[in-house]
């Protein structure tokens, strides 16, 4: 149980940093593109020739490669499988609270309930990937 949120929470932090990483790579280009497309305009009213092929090509340049970013993020649902790792994590601490509160002496039988409920976590959020990379046309081993 404790492998198996220790796993989770470091995955899901870990994929946090990765997610919060991209989007602000997405910002700066948004801001570049527009900053770069309010110069261009800015020099072309102004009559300046030298920079409009260097302001247009930021712009076209940040716009793409923020797309691409934006995609990325999107197709992955990098955010949503974060999402899932944590509450995984959550789920798995919440019931390591209540084995911990079983009492030592207490029959086998009262931990029964615990461990089928930390099985059935464990193998609904094997299934749960499973479902999720399915309809993303990716292939599963059998």
């Amino acid at each position: 149980m404790q492998h198996q949120a220790r796993y989770h929470l470091a995955s899901g932090t870990r994929r946090q940093h990765v997610v919060h990483r991209l989007e602000r790579y997405t910002r700066v280009g948004f801001v570049v593109a527009v900053v770069s497309i309010t110069l261009y305009v800015v020099a072309e009213w102004a009559g300046w020739k030298g920079p409009d092929i260097i302001l247009s090509m930021a712009a076209g340049l940040a716009t793409a490669v923020t797309a691409a970013i934006h995609g990325i993020l999107r197709t992955t649902e990098l955010a949503r499988i974060t999402d899932t790792s944590l509450t995984v994590e959550q789920r798995i601490r919440d019931l390591r609270g209540r084995l911990d509160a079983v009492p030592t002496e207490a029959p086998v039988e009262t931990l029964a309930p615990i461990v089928e409920q930390f099985c059935r976590l464990v193998t609904q959020e094997a299934s749960g990937w499973n479902a999720m990379l399915r309809d993303k046309d990716i292939p599963l081993a059998h």
